[in-house]
């Protein structure tokens, strides 16, 4: 029988990439491990958080082998407005968007680091004056996206469980519809349509998916700001470089990097992401 699954084999090593959280709290632990590194402020339960209330985004096209297929998105334009009373921290905690001080912004592009982008961030015009003129920019990580995608397994059951299409999902970048192009019908567990059909329809295991996101380093382009907007991913030098200036509240939790079939060039690259960027002044 198919299933969605997130092969979990691989040739691993740890503390290289940190998944990036902008944090309300620094001092929460929820769904943390002793793994997860955190920087906290002293005055961080003063300072104001934001939400996104406008955004335009740009997809993202990088499947070898069908153009179409979105690969992931970014953020051109964020507008926000501003809660709490407190001041604009180092880095200002929002649900949708890493959102940072400008100035801290200006430190992380000219740092040298690969892949870092920041742009500013239009803000709300009944907010106060002084943190518009602060100024607060959003990143985004613009290095090639390296998560593993679930796939559709056994592969040869990689087919429409209502009309037999086939594939469903792109074996190289993972793309998939949730609608069958052929038939239009739903094959993947999860919607709301209350049709009877999702006996038929085509299950996720929860263990492999449960069990932890992978980075595919063979896929990587060398880049220190990895992965889209809403979740990116930093190498170890890029989160040694936002500690020492203090970026904060923030936490970064350790990934699982699969190094197999790996080039020279890569191996390189891994090791440049091991040594500090330039010092701070």
């Amino acid at each position: 029988m198919a299933v969605i699954m997130l092969d979990q084999s691989g040739d691993f090593v740890r503390q290289r990439f940190y998944r990036i959280h902008i944090a309300f709290s620094s001092h929460s632990s929820y769904g943390q491990t002793d793994e997860w590194i955190v920087a906290s402020h002293p005055r961080e339960a003063q300072f104001a958080y934001a939400t996104c209330i406008e955004s335009v985004r740009e997809e993202v096209h990088d499947c070898s082998e069908e153009p179409a297929h979105v690969t992931g998105y970014f953020y051109n334009e964020v507008k926000v407005d501003l809660f709490g009373l407190g001041e604009i921290g180092p880095c200002v905690p929002a649900l949708t968007v890493p959102l940072v001080r400008q100035d801290v912004a200006g430190q992380i592009m000219e740092s040298g680091l690969i892949g870092a982008d920041a742009r500013v961030a239009r803000i709300h015009d009944d907010v106060r004056t002084a943190a518009r003129e602060i100024g607060i920019s959003f990143l985004r990580f613009s290095g090639r996206r390296i998560w593993r995608y679930p796939r559709i397994w056994p592969e040869s059951e990689d087919k429409c469980p209502f009309c037999g299409h086939g594939p469903l999902s792109c074996r190289t970048c993972g793309w998939s519809h949730a609608n069958c192009a052929q038939c239009g019908i739903r094959w993947i567990e999860g919607g709301d349509e209350e049709d009877g059909l999702d006996d038929r329809r085509i299950k996720h295991d929860r263990k492999s998916m449960d069990a932890g996101a992978i980075l595919d380093v063979n896929r990587w382009d060398g880049s220190d700001f990895i992965g889209g907007t809403m979740s990116g991913i930093v190498t170890w030098r890029a989160l040694d470089f936002l500690l020492r200036i203090h970026a904060a509240p923030l936490k970064a939790e350790p990934m699982r990097a699969d190094v197999r079939g790996i080039s020279e060039e890569q191996r390189d690259w891994l090791k440049r992401a091991e040594r500090p960027v330039r010092s701070i002044n």
